[in-house]
């Protein structure tokens, strides 16, 4: 008998999500070139959001995460669309992307349960 994963469990998952596609992004073949640190600038500039969620402690930092895997969704979905060359490092940056927003569903729903409702008179 298998047992659902944990609030933590789920979270951790979502944390390797975002891991996986900066690290994707990173490993695209296009940043090398003669400017590579060009390229590496802006493949982790749609994680800004996240950094600086990190840097100051702002509650959440996985719902800034999300504004960061939005871009790399649709950069990946793009890619995917025009270019064959890159399709593998594409389509793994939507899957990527897919997984962590499922992933953060999962998270809320799982916390909106954990509530106690709310009573009205």
């Amino acid at each position: 008998m298998s047992k659902a994963p944990t609030a933590i469990t789920e979270r951790r998952l979502a944390w390797l999500c975002v891991a996986a596609t900066a690290a994707t992004a990173l490993a695209w073949p296009s940043h090398l070139s003669s400017a590579w640190w060009i390229g590496i600038v802006l493949a982790l500039l749609p994680l800004l959001p996240l950094f600086l969620a990190l840097i100051f402690r702002l509650a959440h930092p996985l719902y800034y995460a999300g504004i960061g895997m939005l871009f790399y969704f649709s950069h990946g979905a793009m890619e995917a669309y025009v270019t064959p060359e890159t399709r593998l490092y594409a389509t793994a940056e939507v899957g990527f992307s897919l997984a962590y927003f499922g992933l953060l569903l999962l998270i809320r729903k799982r916390g909106k349960a954990a509530q106690p409702a709310a009573t009205t008179r």
